[in-house]
């Protein structure tokens, strides 16, 4: 039989021609490809035969595969990606929603419930109490992701949880960036956790840094915490050498917080103290004075405290840091708890106390100054705060870090004050190098 003649197609759309050889089908669009397949039927290219050639039954498997549509195997593959798409998306979506809602949420709110939550039943929100700065960032961070995304639903629930705690976020980084007038009446109070006057001597031609510093502060009112004073004839800080340095505070009362042991807490007064008492406070080194001072003919109690601390060192910061690494959350739970359980059972008795103790003063004018090793997230804080003013809340600008442990911030010292006393322009000297403690200071007047 004679051999039939293959055919080539034009690329142009050409009827087919007769040719000795295969070509290969190459065309540049569907349309082409659908002209020539059909001049390729009506020419019986296409029809069934008995006596076929290989190299026809090659060029018949050529134009089937032609003749299907193009795109199938396209769609199919574009199926699968965008169901792989889809199923990433909802699982990235699930996962952020339980990250969202479990390692962000629940512990930002069980932080702030640790404010009213005394240790005592539950401890738990009082760790997460120091981590609020951390936890208020995550709930920005996803506040601003859930509106970038588009997410409304997790835009408005971030935002809830925002609005919800307006008034803690405001008492832990209030902003107040315009300072106040002060009236000519006014008096500077001055609150440091003086760290044993840093350990440092005191000459006349070289006198102490904290001395130094209270000098020119012009503060009225001084309440220093962990004030130790050495005998008279010591290079250090002595009772003497205070009087002698800083006349301007002819009221100097210096008293251990427990009785005969403990720390030294300290007050320095350019107005007179008519009475002082020690706050029965259960410690074994903390603890807390009142003065009573005679200001303008009235009568104003003065709190100096100094609350149970943790006690942490440099080498626990460093063992914390390094199981927190190595993910050991068991041994890390157990160190802490060792160390920060019982600072916080204690710290919430004596809140309990010095609160009772506010509340039965008869005079309307009342100050708490003190390192309260606690932040204003805490249960320590807002006990002793009910019914009274924090100074750098309402006045002060900033977080007003105060302590700084291991490059992490904490603003643990406090001035509070009644309602008949007005404070301004609250701040947290952050250029001081005195102690581990930045002084806190601030104007307060009697109304």
């Amino acid at each position: 039989m004679k051999r039939e003649a293959c055919f080539s197609i034009d690329l142009l759309g050409k009827t087919p021609q007769k040719s000795n050889y295969f070509a290969s089908f190459v065309l540049p669009s569907d349309k082409l490809r659908r002209r020539a397949l059909l001049s390729c039927k009506a020419q019986g290219y296409m029809t069934q035969r008995s006596d076929i050639t290989p190299q026809e039954q090659t060029a018949r498997h050529t134009l089937k595969r032609l003749s299907r549509p193009r795109n199938t195997t396209q769609k199919a593959s574009s199926s699968r990606a965008s169901r792989c798409r889809s199923f990433c998306y909802n699982l990235f979506h699930s996962v952020s929603w339980l990250i969202n809602l479990f390692l962000v949420a629940l512990p930002y709110l069980l932080a702030l419930l640790g404010q009213y939550l005394s240790p005592r039943f539950f401890l738990f929100p009082a760790y997460l109490g120091l981590a609020f700065p951390f936890l208020l960032s995550m709930v920005v961070l996803f506040l601003l992701f859930r509106l970038v995304r588009r997410q409304w639903r997790g835009f408005i629930f971030n935002f809830l949880l925002l609005a919800l705690s307006w008034w803690s976020i405001r008492s832990y980084i209030p902003l107040h960036p315009t300072p106040s007038v002060i009236p000519p009446h006014a008096v500077k109070v001055l609150s440091l956790n003086c760290q044993a006057f840093a350990y440092e001597k005191h000459t006349a031609d070289k006198p102490n840094p904290t001395l130094r510093y209270i000098k020119d502060s012009h503060a009225d009112i001084v309440c220093l915490q962990e004030a130790a004073i050495m005998r008279d004839d010591s290079p250090y800080v002595s009772a003497k050498k205070i009087a002698e340095y800083l006349p301007e505070y002819p009221y100097v009362v210096t008293r251990y917080a427990q009785g005969d042991r403990g720390t030294s807490l300290m007050l320095l007064s350019k107005f007179p103290v008519r009475n002082t008492r020690m706050l029965p406070l259960e410690s074994t080194f903390n603890g807390g004075i009142a003065y009573t001072l005679d200001v303008a003919g009235r009568e104003l109690t003065v709190f100096n405290l100094h609350l149970e601390s943790f006690r942490l060192t440099t080498e626990d910061g460093t063992r914390y840091a390094r199981l927190a690494r190595e993910i050991e959350a068991v041994a890390l739970k157990e160190q802490m708890e060792q160390k920060l359980g019982p600072a916080f059972l204690k710290r919430a008795k004596q809140a309990d106390r010095v609160h009772v103790e506010i509340i039965h003063e008869k005079t309307p004018y009342i100050l708490v100054c003190g390192d309260f090793n606690d932040t204003p997230i805490s249960y320590a804080h807002q006990r002793i705060a009910s019914g009274l003013i924090d100074a750098y809340a309402s006045t002060g600008c900033g977080a007003g870090y105060s302590f700084t442990f291991k490059r992490l911030g904490f603003r643990i010292d406090h001035i509070l004050h009644s309602r008949r006393v007005k404070s301004y322009n609250c701040k947290v000297d952050k250029s001081a190098t005195i102690s581990d403690h930045k002084p806190l200071s601030c104007f307060i007047s009697l109304e």
